[in-house]
């Protein structure tokens, strides 16, 4: 049986359950994010954000609220 760390989101405090381990099935491999994107996650924390934070960031980051200046050629990883 593989193990699963549980821990807080670090940007809603929100409980998330990080699959590392397995990461064809971490909610986080599920998010199509920008390389742009990955950039500014990876700057401003320091751990796993939680799938639902990761689909605002990415919403966010659509909408250009974050400040990040998009090139239009953000190809995903």
């Amino acid at each position: 049986m593989e193990k699963h760390e549980h821990k807080a989101c670090p940007r809603c405090g929100g409980d998330l359950v990080c699959k590392m381990n397995n990461i064809v099935h971490c909610d986080c491999s599920s998010v199509a994010l920008p390389k742009p994107l990955i950039d500014y996650i990876d700057d401003h924390y320091d751990d796993c954000l939680c799938k639902r934070c990761l689909i605002v960031l990415a919403h966010d980051y659509e909408r250009g609220a974050l400040g990040l200046q998009r090139t239009g050629t953000d190809d995903l990883p």
